[in-house]
């Protein structure tokens, strides 16, 4: 083999070399490339779905205790309630016995009375009295229960004013 025919073999094997460092070196740049773009495209997925999941647990987290606020207030109104419902039922069984009390009075006056003149009279005054009474308590018992029923209504009101403050206000991006 001659000299310039070597020359030219290990010259073309050479340029194949070459050619082949150069291909591999761009396959390798472009790869790289491919997997940056796709790590990039990733990256951004995840910050998405962090975002959205982040967003979406602050939502039931708020939904949560928006909850549980509002089961703590029924709690407290039940227990107003329950409490002015036990009041407005002590007045009650206190004018019962105390209308059955001056009942027995009056009776016992009218027994004692010397003439039909003077249990006519007794009878007047104890009528007289006991619609007096009755006005007189059914104001108590009606001021209890507007005190009652406005115990419990503020509490309900400012969680209905949280509610609707809530839902006014759009969902956190």
């Amino acid at each position: 083999m001659t000299a310039k025919a070597k020359h030219g073999g290990t010259q073309a094997v050479e340029q194949t070399i070459a050619a082949t460092k150069q291909a591999m070196e761009g396959a390798a740049k472009t790869s790289q490339e491919v997997t940056r773009m796709g790590y990039d495209q990733v990256l951004s997925w995840y910050k998405e779905v962090g975002g959205a999941t982040h967003r979406f647990c602050a939502g039931v987290d708020e939904v949560a205790n928006l909850g549980r606020a509002n089961v703590e207030v029924m709690l407290n109104v039940s227990t107003t309630f329950t409490k002015g419902l036990e009041d407005i039922g002590k007045i009650m069984f206190g004018l019962a016995e105390n209308a059955a009390e001056r009942g027995v009075e009056a009776a016992k006056a009218m027994i004692a009375a010397k003439s039909m003149n003077e249990v006519v009279d007794l009878q007047a005054n104890y009528a007289r009295s006991t619609v007096e009474q009755f006005f007189a308590d059914s104001n108590r018992i009606s001021e209890l229960g507007m005190k009652v029923a406005n115990e419990v209504a503020a509490p309900l009101n400012e969680r209905f004013i949280v509610a609707v403050e809530r839902l006014r206000k759009p969902i956190a991006a």
